[in-house]
């Protein structure tokens, strides 16, 4: 499960449910690993002006999720034909949930 922050501990905030490497607030459905870069993403969950939760733009902040760097692992690839030595292949690791981290503001 991710780690979950309370902005102001105490305080109301948004609906949010977790499941696995999803997570959604106030019906908008974030999939962690399709965001997943090989940097860290920060998301700003925002409120829209219709009210709704939407990612980005200028209206009050419902939550930050940090999704950490992908990370690789290197297996044996192939023979490199100009010197015969073996290749070393990058293969991403899925996303590991417990290391997003979702910050919750309070409620406005």
């Amino acid at each position: 499960m991710p780690m979950i922050t309370l902005q102001s501990p105490g305080q109301r905030v948004a609906a949010f449910a977790i499941d696995g490497s999803t997570i959604t607030i106030e019906g908008l459905v974030i999939d962690c690993a399709a965001h997943q870069q090989d940097e860290a993403v920060t998301l700003e969950v925002r409120r829209g002006s219709d009210g709704k939760p939407i990612i980005g733009g200028d209206g009050s902040y419902i939550a930050i999720v940090r999704i950490p760097a992908r990370r690789y692992d290197e297996q044996t690839g192939g023979t490199d034909p100009m010197t015969g030595e073996p290749t070393a292949v990058r293969v991403p690791q899925p996303l590991d949930p417990d290391a997003v981290e979702l910050i919750l503001w309070p409620a406005a």
